[in-house]
């Protein structure tokens, strides 16, 4: 698991393009800044890396990222 408050780094390549994203996990929170979005969401079952790298692959696609902060 994911030490609170450290930052971590994700990639997702597609295309031959390589994206990245940061997040660090604190108060039970994943906060990911994703292209220079900071978007939070609630820790689950899902390992927030694995859920860091969902966020950054829904924002690749193109999805919206609901509760985006800013």
């Amino acid at each position: 698991m994911d030490e609170e408050n450290q930052i971590h780094e994700v990639e997702v390549s597609r295309n031959g393009t390589t994206y990245k994203a940061t997040y660090f996990v604190e108060n039970a929170m994943i906060h990911a800044n994703i292209n220079g979005k900071m978007v939070s969401r609630s820790v689950t079952t899902i390992p927030p890396r694995l859920a860091a790298i969902y966020l950054l692959e829904a924002e690749i696609d193109g999805l919206p990222l609901a509760d985006n902060k800013h």
